[in-house]
């Protein structure tokens, strides 16, 4: 069964030194954005630094604002990743 986030974030308060130094700061990055996404309205996507600035690259490439860039981005992992497919789009369209 895997662990949820806070017994993660409990066991590596409890042994920091079974965590390698990147997963620490992986498990505190995820702590500080759920935080900060309880301060922000709903609907809204809290993005780390280096994900805005690819979403904002990607938009400016294409012309896009930033929402868009992330809806295009998202869906194309989406359909990569078999996650959804292009039918379920082209029926939302309709």
């Amino acid at each position: 069964m895997p662990k949820n986030f806070t017994q993660e974030l409990l066991e590596a308060a409890e042994k920091p030194n079974s965590f390698s130094q990147s997963e620490l700061q992986s498990l505190l990055r995820r702590a500080a954005l759920c935080l900060d996404s309880r301060q922000n309205p709903g609907g809204s996507v809290l993005l780390i630094q280096e994900v805005a600035e690819m979403v904002d690259k990607f938009a400016n490439e294409h012309g896009m604002s930033r929402d868009e860039g992330a809806n295009a981005l998202l869906l194309e992992w989406g359909v990569d990743a078999g996650i959804i497919e292009i039918d379920d789009l082209e029926e939302e369209d309709e």
